[in-house]
């Protein structure tokens, strides 16, 4: 291969890790909810949950939610976090999530009692169930 070949090569990978990490960052600093029509439902980046939150939080590390059964009462927020090191999201029938990645936190309040099951939609092996009574 003649040089300019190999500078060609060169550029070319440096401007795709560039776009890469551009559209990493990019959608890291994004805390718009995807689903705003549920008022109930909010996002946070960055935050660190409260007391209350603290006993209805579930972790997202090891791509597993833990717990991943949880039992609440009607009315009760629910807050996960996500301490992977790779974007996760939570989904349901009822709710969605922005991609969160590390450190991002999601809520969601349930305000009717019943048996919610979700998964992240980018690792559908990881699955949880929130139990509303």
């Amino acid at each position: 291969m003649n040089k300019r070949l190999i500078y060609i090569i060169a550029a070319v990978v440096v401007i795709l890790v560039a776009l890469g990490g551009y559209f990493m960052v990019r959608n890291n600093s994004t805390t718009t909810n995807q689903n705003n029509n549920t008022p109930a439902q909010s996002t946070t980046t960055q935050s660190q949950p409260t007391t209350t939150q603290a006993e209805n939080l579930i972790t997202i590390k090891g791509f597993a939610f833990s717990p991943s059964d949880l039992k609440i009462k009607k009315g009760t927020t629910v807050t996960w976090k996500n301490e992977d090191s790779v974007t996760h999201t939570v989904k349901s029938d009822s709710f969605v999530s922005k991609d969160l990645a590390t450190g991002d936190t999601f809520q969601f309040t349930f305000d009717t009692a019943g048996t919610f099951s979700y998964i992240c939609s980018i690792h559908p092996s990881m699955t949880g169930t929130v139990t509303v009574e």
